[in-house]
């Protein structure tokens, strides 16, 4: 049921590590609870660094709040999962916040790591007011490790985008910032776009520099790797 009686709010605060060169974003929406429905947002994190995700539910000052704050992911208690940690400071006049720090293994976080995640705030009447964060983490590998080649025809660099569920509509190259021209590169990519490869159709000189290639996904800006090949003449 709908508490006409008090404005309740929610608000949830991210820190978003967008990609590898550590562009810094904070977010900060407020959703009324009164007829409250939990539209899941999406998060795109760079691995491997650790990650706080805040969520802070507001009441009025005449009714003591909720009794319980909880997180969980993918329907489960994180409680228990030495991979994240709860945070759940005393509750104040008029808000309570809550955070869920994922650490990952070893202070290590990987894209095994992210899910559906739930904050949870309940009365004792059993009334909930739920917020959902599908969080994405991503790594980019960039093949071959080796970037020094010799007196080669051809060589191929491939970028493949691992996550827990992301998906790409597109992938493009550009060579240090400019787009590709033909015939000296050739672009090719598999169907679901989450492994491309750039072919350079001729190994000299004036075919190196800093290739970049770009991953489309929705929801996010482009996800990026870069690779500088130098060839051994």
């Amino acid at each position: 049921f709908f508490f006409f009686f008090e404005m309740n709010q929610i608000q949830i605060h991210i820190t978003n590590y967008i990609d590898m060169i550590s562009n810094v974003v904070s977010r900060s929406t407020t959703y009324p609870v009164a007829g409250f429905t939990a539209s899941p947002d999406r998060y795109t994190y760079y691995s491997p660094a650790e990650k706080n995700i805040y969520c802070s539910y507001g009441f009025t000052y005449s009714t003591t709040g909720p009794t319980q704050a909880k997180w969980t992911r993918d329907g489960d208690s994180v409680d228990n999962d030495p991979r994240y940690e709860v945070i759940v400071p005393s509750k104040g006049a008029g808000n309570w916040e809550i955070s869920l720090k994922i650490k990952g293994s070893a202070g290590v976080v990987t894209t095994q790591d992210g899910g559906v995640f739930v904050c949870s705030f309940v009365y004792s009447d059993s009334e909930v007011y739920q917020r959902t964060t599908d969080l994405y983490f991503y790594d980019i590998e960039t093949l071959p490790a080796e970037t020094k080649f010799y007196d080669a025809p051809s060589v191929t660099l491939t970028c493949v985008l691992k996550s827990n569920g992301l998906t790409a509509s597109t992938v493009k190259w550009e060579k240090n910032g400019e787009t590709l021209e033909e015939p000296a590169y050739t672009v090719t990519s598999k169907p679901d776009f989450l492994t491309t490869y750039l072919e350079i159709n001729e190994v000299v000189a004036a075919n190196e520099g800093t290739f970049t290639c770009f991953f489309d996904v929705p929801g996010t800006r482009y996800l990026k790797s870069l690779c500088t090949p130098t060839f051994a003449i």
